[in-house]
């Protein structure tokens, strides 16, 4: 039986220093929602939260918590979300851009990044179930219960061992995701280099398509199965793979792309009983040697669902129903996951077969909350 090696002292002590760096970091954006004659400061704030979302509880049962460990001296639930309700949602996603570029340049003098990379646009859903809908939330699909839910355009790197988000922004009920496609590339643009764009089907559109092109980046997408995409199919069939030019329509624009058909070979190995066709949009260059590779390619935009998931253990539960808070959060957990990736990237772990990851987000959630508890009972 495999046993998992415990970290030794030097690589815990190399993690906690990057985590005490990371709340230097937040505590500079707590600053701003506090009164100069406040009984708490920053600091008092970024312990409840972070031992919050290292437990994934709410603000109302952790706080207790801390109180137990120092009676009073933690502020109460009321009062750390009074003073989070002060922030704004531009304060918010500034800070979160921030980060990313102190991230990336800590990335890259480890000596990652340095080649073009493969990034993934999705949105990702926060269920709601308030009676009253605020302009915040969006109608969605029915899930886990609700077909309502805050919405986030989100975009990550989808390189094994480098899932970092570089990019996200709130998606409210009258904005359609696809006009944020090209904001959010943008914002991205200026510090990494990217080998291809990944979306799924959802992005079909001629707008987002002339977005990434004027950009002057390379794009993949699936084609979605209507009436056209079937005809060209049907004259196809009996060929191993296929390569043409391709006319996306919504009039009155319209643009020339490359639609590719061939079999997936995860399809083929994992998919048995499916249908093994994988049918794409691209404007890169493709050829009968670069198909597989392409088709792999797009295989790894599935790393950025296995980041949606690693996110939500960072969650903070809430209930409230002011969208700045549950943004707050929401940005929380996204910083606290691209710091998780930095953990072990500079700490000094070495990845092993067994994990994707040497250390575990569960451990790392156990490293801030003992890192929130200790810090709480000494400095009080």
């Amino acid at each position: 039986m495999w046993v998992r090696q415990m970290a030794t002292a030097s690589q815990m002590s190399n993690g906690l220093r990057i985590i005490n760096l990371f709340g230097a970091f937040f505590c500079r954006m707590l600053d701003i929602c506090i009164s100069p004659n406040s009984l708490y400061n920053s600091l008092d704030l970024l312990e409840a939260v972070l031992f919050t979302a290292s437990r994934e509880k709410s603000i109302e049962e952790c706080t207790h918590r801390l109180r137990d460990m120092s009676g009073n001296k933690t502020p109460s639930a009321d009062t750390i979300l009074r003073r989070l309700g002060k922030l704004t949602k531009d304060q918010l996603f500034e800070t979160f851009d921030a980060f990313v570029v102190h991230n990336l340049a800590r990335a890259k003098r480890k000596g990652l990044l340095k080649k073009p990379v493969l990034v993934a646009i999705d949105c990702h859903d926060e269920p709601y179930y308030g009676k009253e809908r605020p302009p915040e939330v969006k109608g969605t699909k029915k899930c886990k219960g609700t077909n309502y839910a805050y919405q986030y355009i989100v975009l990550d790197i989808v390189v094994e061992g480098q899932r970092f988000t570089l990019a996200m922004l709130p998606v409210p009920s009258l904005v359609d995701a696809n006009d944020l496609v090209k904001v959010l590339l943008k914002k991205i643009m200026p510090f990494i280099d990217i080998e291809a764009v990944l979306l799924d089907r959802g992005f079909y559109s001629v707008a987002v398509i002339c977005d990434i092109m004027e950009l002057g980046l390379v794009f993949e997408m699936p084609a979605p199965r209507n009436q056209k995409v079937k005809d060209y199919l049907a004259l196809q069939r009996g060929f191993r793979y296929s390569i043409d030019p391709y006319t996306v329509e919504s009039k009155p624009r319209s643009v020339t792309v490359t639609i590719v058909m061939a079999q997936s070979p995860r399809k083929v190995r994992e998919l048995p009983d499916k249908d093994p066709l994988f049918v794409f949009f691209t404007n890169g260059s493709v050829s009968e040697e670069l198909i597989r590779e392409k088709i792999e390619n797009y295989d790894r935009r599935w790393g950025i669902e296995t980041g949606f998931r690693v996110r939500d253990d960072f969650l903070i539960q809430t209930t409230t129903r002011n969208p700045v808070i549950r943004y707050f959060f929401f940005v929380l957990a996204a910083m606290l996951y691209d710091n998780w990736l930095l953990v072990n990237i500079l700490a000094g772990w070495t990845p092993n077969l067994h994990y994707d990851y040497a250390i575990l987000a569960r451990e790392y959630r156990w490293w801030i909350e003992c890192w929130t508890a200790l810090r709480h009972q000494i400095d009080r």
